[in-house]
């Protein structure tokens, strides 16, 4: 259980009046990580800068290569689904290239050095294990995550996070300053539900318009109820009409549909249908009342709703209303 295999997770547990030790606890957070880690790549592929880590060299008085680099505390994750936390400001030594065979500093040629940000294990003991690997160096430790040096032409995705970049330039490592940072995306993905109401069960009523003297009719709508979505900001909806009328045939016009007041609990779908299932001879309010009481009948038959909400980040949006301008018996 000590080397706990990361594709085969155990589950721990435990029966009344059993003797707990500090391993059994340990254990327990060891696989509670990794299925938060897993959560992390799977779900989310958080991978990246998420805030903070801003990287800069360190002033050097008259100029010239870089001899450290200060990195402020942040938060990111790497492709492993990790938490890498740097808890303080941390300076880093820049790298020294290797010499020459004749003695001197590396040439122009020489391989650049990234620095990256890596997880590191919370037991003191193991995080002190000095780097062994060639295109490795020295590595410092602050919080869950630790700083190291990498050869860029050996960097991997399972080696962290990188965070800057020295170039080579006149035989010695130089800021460079096009490099970027990959960022994480928000872990909080946007809210989006669907859903549909039944075909010859949807309660379509009568959609109208005040006129000058008595109401217009429009056509026919439906309330859609999303509370149970369980959204929290105002969504943007999305409807369509799902069904067809007269029996399959197209109609005579088309289906002009409208999303109306929109609210976190739901919102309203007109369908624009006044000389539905044909044109009436009649234009007048009365004709037109005709009409959209054959519509809706048939409606009630036929048509159903599907519907697609997604949260929007903008906490302060208002329900917009319909403004749809009608002049007396006439559209």
């Amino acid at each position: 259980m000590a080397n706990l295999e990361k594709r085969q997770l155990e589950r721990l547990r435990y029966f009344p009046g059993q003797d707990l030790r500090v391993r059994d606890f340990r254990e327990q957070a060891a696989v509670e990580a990794q299925l938060r880690w897993w959560h992390n790549r799977a779900e989310h592929g958080a991978y990246g800068v998420r805030f903070g880590l801003q990287a800069a060299p360190a002033p050097v008085p008259g100029g010239g290569a870089p001899a450290a680099v200060v990195v402020q505390p942040g938060l990111a994750y790497d492709a492993f689904g990790r938490e890498l936390v740097l808890a303080r400001e941390a300076r880093v030594a820049a790298p020294a290239l290797p010499a020459t065979p004749g003695g001197g500093a590396a040439s122009s040629g020489a391989a650049p050095r990234v620095l990256t940000l890596r997880y590191a294990d919370l037991d003191p003991a193991a995080a002190a294990v000095p780097a062994t690997e060639p295109c490795e160096g020295q590595a410092q430790t602050a919080g869950t995550a630790e700083l190291a040096w990498r050869v860029e032409g050996c960097l991997r995705p399972a080696d962290g996070v990188p965070l800057c970049r020295l170039a080579v330039q006149d035989g010695q490592l130089a800021w460079d300053p096009a490099f970027r940072q990959p960022l994480a995306s928000p872990i909080v993905q946007p809210r989006f539900a669907t859903g549909a109401t039944l075909p010859g069960g949807t309660a379509w009523t009568s959609w109208t318009r005040s006129g000058a003297d008595v109401p217009v009719p429009l056509g026919f709508q439906v309330w859609i109820d999303t509370r149970a979505a369980g959204f929290t900001r105002w969504p943007c909806y999305f409807a369509w009409l799902q069904g067809t009328l007269n029996g399959g045939l197209p109609p005579p016009v088309p289906l002009l549909e409208h999303v109306g007041s929109a609210f976190l609990t739901g919102f309203y779908f007109h369908v624009l249908t006044a000389w539905l299932p044909s044109p009436p001879s009649d234009l007048s309010v009365h004709g037109l009342a005709q009409a959209q009481a054959q519509a809706l009948r048939l409606a009630r038959q036929n048509l159903s709703v599907g519907w697609l909400g997604i949260e929007s980040s903008a906490a302060d949006r208002r329900p917009v209303p319909l403004s749809i301008e009608v002049s007396h018996g006439n559209l």
